[in-house]
């Protein structure tokens, strides 16, 4: 087994669109980021293995010109210029294929796929020291350092292997006083 230190300012764990997007906020702003994910492609629910359409508040807008703006909006046009048969579900890898150029055009971001982790150190206090993941295929362990980390991966990983609070299921409106949340 190999074993690789990865030191960066940022560490993402997760390739979805949340963890692109985070990456690629980060990297525009100088930050050096390792983004993991533990899939050999990117985009989460997004990508050519789920299949599940991007979409956000402004898509189910009775608007017909609200849009997304930012990042969202950026890798949406970026799937619908390199895949144009996107809203009919086919073609998926190029749409794997869109999302893939846009982080490896990004020189700050350093990027892992195929990397699972499998374990979270904290100093006892609840700060995360360390992130460690592995890649089977390679029989790699990577550990990856670094002041920041962010959980983009859609199950909670890190935070659930850092022994975080954690809630399962959504809040009641009262606890913090959203008139619009469910009983």
């Amino acid at each position: 087994m190999t074993f690789i230190e990865v030191k960066s300012d940022l560490t993402v764990i997760g390739g979805g669109i949340a963890g692109i997007s985070a990456s690629l906020a980060a990297a525009r702003r100088g930050l050096k980021v390792a983004l993991v994910e533990a899939r050999d492609v990117l985009g989460g629910n997004n990508s050519s293995e789920y299949r599940v359409h991007l979409s956000s508040p402004a898509l189910s807008s009775p608007s017909f010109y609200a849009r997304d703006g930012g990042i969202s909006d950026e890798l949406k046009l970026t799937v619908f210029h390199h895949n144009p048969r996107y809203n009919t579900k086919d073609d998926y890898h190029l749409t794997d294929m869109a999302l893939f150029s846009v982080v490896l055009a990004e020189p700050n971001i350093d990027l892992y796929l195929g990397a699972a982790v499998t374990e979270v150190e904290t100093d006892g206090n609840g700060v995360i020291t360390k992130v460690i993941a592995t890649r089977a295929r390679t029989e790699e362990t990577i550990i990856f350092s670094s002041p920041l980390y962010a959980d983009g991966s859609g199950d909670g990983v890190v935070a659930f292997r850092s022994d975080a609070e954690f809630r399962t299921g959504r809040e009641a409106r009262e606890e913090y006083g959203e008139s619009l949340a469910p009983d």
